[in-house]
């Protein structure tokens, strides 16, 4: 399953994963929902699914491109810092890349 995560490569100490993983569940299931559904949707689904996918048809409602990209940003950096708060993702490793 976390093959699935982009961000694994950037977690300290992969003997940590399970405890990541659950992490990053707890994280997206705390998101305001409208963040939270684009997350699911988006990167937690085993399906390959393209961001105008998401916006034009995952949600409840379509969303301009625009409104998309900012919810999307905003949820990833709430779960960025998050990560760096609890140390499975070293912001250093992030800004390298």
């Amino acid at each position: 399953m976390f093959e699935q995560y982009r961000i694994r490569k950037f977690v300290v100490g992969q003997e940590r994963e399970d405890e990541f993983i659950s992490c990053i569940v707890q994280t997206v299931n705390r998101l305001p929902e409208e963040e939270r559904v684009l997350i699911e949707e988006r990167y937690m689904k085993n399906d390959y699914i393209k961001d105008c996918q998401v916006y034009n048809c995952k949600l409840d409602y379509p969303i301009s491109k625009d409104t998309y990209v900012k919810r999307r940003n905003r949820a990833i950096l709430k779960l960025i810092l998050v990560f760096c708060d609890t140390g499975f993702v070293r912001i250093d490793e992030l800004l390298k890349n």
